[in-house]
């Protein structure tokens, strides 16, 4: 502007020309929903005109509060009373301040003219951000659960944040994460922002325990701890069951099968005992135990009368976990075997011995040296699985019934 162009009342060119507009905030950082002062003051109030507060975005201005005149939003007000004669004091404060309040305002000094105030000088300006704090995270996984040995995605949210910059990471237990996407934009009609990423997790029988974490750091935490989503594995992990079955025979006319369930989770299962395709009546026996990478064991006894009128029956095991499709195994007694008799493991907490032939007798025998699978003429009667003994030689008959803890001969 040219001076040509000012023309200023006798007494006033001077206190014009010292003039000047303070503003002695550079830069201020606020939350959302807080208050600001923005402090303004003048040198002089000539030239007479009135002192304006705009806001510059983008290079676009626009009027936050006009001392002379009443329009403006409730949420701005003047800080001081501006009616008494030589107030210089034109602060203002802004309230429940929002991310759109974001920007750089300018204290303004305006003159009268002919027809309308003209811009007469402005302050430095006083950029303002505002921070907003993101909404909790959130974690979206599969909504059924997923067998070990597939690979599941996670997704991680959150939103409402201002400014922009965020970070967000991603942890299986205490290690790291890499992420498979990440987007972070501007929700619609609003100057906040919102992140999505999403990262892709194998899963491993070992997983039972496992978490998996997303952590978001924005500045509006101002360096506090990070807000957590978590996750238990599971939730989500399904380890399917192994079977084996297996007979030990015991005193009498009586067969113990054994089902071994091994390795699942869930927890939930549903055994049952089949006999020749149709639901077994015999009486059956069970045992829960939890291993400690949280997958579980169950074993199912079931006690067979076995009767020479059987020939080839074949005994079922089937298992119906968490929803899945039933599995099976079987187990086939023959009409040629002989209960209360094991050929190759000798397993017995009582051991009772049955003299079939001659009269000489294996039992001061080394076991190597006894031929057959029967050891000669002396079978020994087991009901179920004991731990191993060392290979030697057979007790004697009167050594049999002192003995106090359960052997095994192999």
């Amino acid at each position: 502007m040219s001076e040509e162009l000012l023309v200023f009342p006798s007494g006033v060119a001077g206190k014009d020309v010292e003039l000047q507009v303070i503003q002695p905030d550079k830069f201020m950082s606020v939350a959302v929903g807080e208050t600001v002062i923005l402090r303004c003051s003048l040198t002089s109030l000539f030239p007479v005109g009135p002192v304006k507060w705009v806001r510059e975005i983008l290079g676009v201005r626009e009027d936050i509060y006009s001392f002379a005149s009443k329009v403006h939003s409730s949420r701005v007000t003047n800080v001081s009373d501006t009616t008494k004669r030589d107030n210089l004091d034109f602060s203002i404060r802004i309230c429940d301040i929002s991310p759109a309040d974001t920007g750089t305002y300018y204290c303004v000094k305006f003159r009268m003219g002919n027809v309308e105030s003209v811009e007469f000088k402005s302050g430095p300006g006083t950029w303002v951000t505002v921070s907003a704090k993101p909404s909790h995270p959130e974690i979206f996984g599969p909504t059924k659960r997923v067998p070990r040995g597939h690979t599941v995605s996670f997704t991680c949210k959150s939103d409402g944040f201002f400014p922009r910059n965020i970070s967000l990471q991603w942890f299986k237990n205490r290690n790291t994460l890499l992420a498979f996407h990440t987007i972070v934009e501007q929700q619609r009609e609003s100057t906040s922002y919102s992140i999505s990423s999403t990262a892709r997790v194998p899963l491993t029988s070992r997983d039972v325990h496992s978490q998996v974490i997303c952590e978001v750091n924005h500045v509006f935490l101002r360096g506090g701890p990070p807000l957590r989503a978590m996750v238990n594995l599971s939730e989500i992990i399904r380890v399917p069951p192994t079977l084996e079955v297996s007979q030990f025979p015991t005193v009498g006319n009586q067969v113990n099968l054994t089902c071994q369930v091994k390795k699942f989770y869930p927890q939930n299962l549903q055994l049952t005992w089949l006999e020749n395709g149709n639901v077994s009546r015999a009486e059956t026996a069970s045992l829960l135990l939890e291993n400690k990478d949280g997958t579980f064991n169950r074993t199912s006894w079931l006690l067979v009368n076995y009767s020479a009128h059987q020939k080839n029956v074949a005994f079922t095991c089937q298992v119906k976990h968490d929803g899945q499709p039933a599995l099976t195994k079987s187990h086939t007694l023959g009409s040629n075997e002989q209960p209360g008799l094991e050929r190759r493991h000798v397993c017995c907490p009582i051991f009772q011995v049955e003299t079939r032939g001659t009269s000489t007798s294996p039992l001061d025998r080394p076991l190597d040296q006894i031929p057959g699978s029967h050891c000669g003429t002396t079978s020994l009667v087991i009901p179920l699985k004991m731990p191993p003994l060392t290979l030697g030689k057979f007790p004697s008959h009167s050594q049999l019934k002192k003995l106090d803890t359960p052997n095994c001969f192999h």
